[in-house]
């Protein structure tokens, strides 16, 4: 799902409170927030970004991961994610992993003189 056009009034504010809690650094209200946009909206993968990293901060790295394999699952271009999936593994000890997923990452294209 592509920004908020298609979303309810009400998954708005959730997004929005959830967003605004994450960037205060407010952990739980940020999950609260935005683990209620999963259920309606499961394809919303900034949402799932976000969520990892909220749990990557609680020191969840299971359900860290879960999360930004989902963020990735639904925009495999998502370097933001991908970039914090590949920490969380570093975290983990998976090193073989995180360097799978970095070496994998999708390059830019080149651009013409």
């Amino acid at each position: 799902m592509q920004g908020g056009a298609h979303l309810t009034p009400e998954e708005r504010r959730a997004y929005a409170l959830g967003r605004r809690c994450f960037e205060q650094g407010d952990v739980d209200g940020a999950l609260a927030h935005l683990s209620r946009l999963t259920t309606p909206r499961p394809r919303f993968a900034d949402v799932h970004y976000r969520l990892g990293l909220l749990h990557e901060r609680r020191g969840e790295l299971d359900d860290a991961t879960a999360c930004l394999e989902r963020s990735l699952q639904i925009n495999p271009d998502y370097a933001e994610a991908r970039l914090a999936l590949v920490s969380v593994c570093e975290q983990r000890g998976e090193f073989a992993r995180a360097q799978q997923l970095a070496e994998s990452a999708p390059r830019p294209a080149a651009v013409a003189p």
